[in-house]
């Protein structure tokens, strides 16, 4: 296993607009590619940050990746990110605590600072639950998790992967604060209770399925959540 250290976790003293990579792992097919994609675009449009950069990297390896069967360069590729992750987790599950831990320790973060999004088609898990379908970091990056949308049909499963999408990532733009005093509550973290994408769905993929319905009839973010994802850009 590779030795380096581990920064401490805290939100970067640095510009709120800042580029965006996304790198996908081998499994994660087109259509979800695509969702992430789109609802990434749609909570930039309504944060009012279209300007930021986005780097699709794709299934990103980098020159010299590759070694041998046995040894992938450290921070040069996906796989690498993902087999390290592996001999951190448990059988048949990734911990996706521990990578998004590792993409928060990148040695380029301090002179390229960017957000950080994988998305995985494996299952993920964290120290505090037996399984998740996205973990993130306020104000750095999210790990999203396809894997529990597949029992759906193609289409519900993009639709639920968008809204997936839209709510990570609202959670890297702010939401929902700590300092929201009405319509919020402690769920694996703070929600929001409105008929919102921001509230908690701990029933997968019935919760989600829920959501997204709201959703495609025009309920993304609640008034409360849009205040406070454009005020993350302002401030």
């Amino acid at each position: 296993m590779a030795k380096f250290a581990i920064r401490s976790i805290s939100e970067p003293t640095i510009s709120r607009s800042r580029p965006i990579n996304i790198m996908f792992d081998e499994g994660v097919s087109a259509s979800e590619s695509k969702a992430v994609l789109d609802g990434l675009t749609q909570v930039l449009n309504i944060a009012n940050a279209p300007h930021l950069q986005i780097s699709n990297l794709g299934r990103w390896r980098g020159a010299g990746w590759l070694v041998n069967v046995n040894h992938l360069t450290e921070w040069n590729s996906v796989d690498w990110y993902v087999r390290y992750a592996e001999q951190q987790s448990r059988k048949g599950q990734l911990h996706g605590g521990k990578l998004l831990q590792l993409l928060y320790s990148e040695p380029w973060q301090e002179s390229q600072p960017h957000y950080d999004i994988m998305v995985t088609s494996r299952d993920i898990y964290d120290d505090d639950c037996s399984f998740c379908i996205g973990l993130a970091i306020h104000g750095f990056g999210t790990i999203i998790s396809t894997s529990r949308f597949r029992v759906l049909s193609d289409q519900d499963a993009y639709d639920c992967v968008v809204t997936e999408t839209m709510h990570e990532v609202g959670h890297v733009f702010g939401l929902v604060p700590g300092t929201r005093t009405t319509n919020v509550e402690m769920s694996l973290g703070l929600h929001c209770t409105n008929r919102c994408i921001m509230r908690q769905g701990l029933r997968v993929p019935y919760d989600w399925q829920v959501i997204t319905a709201d959703r495609l009839q025009g309920h993304e973010f609640c008034a409360d959540c849009r205040r406070d994802l454009k005020r993350y850009f302002c401030e």
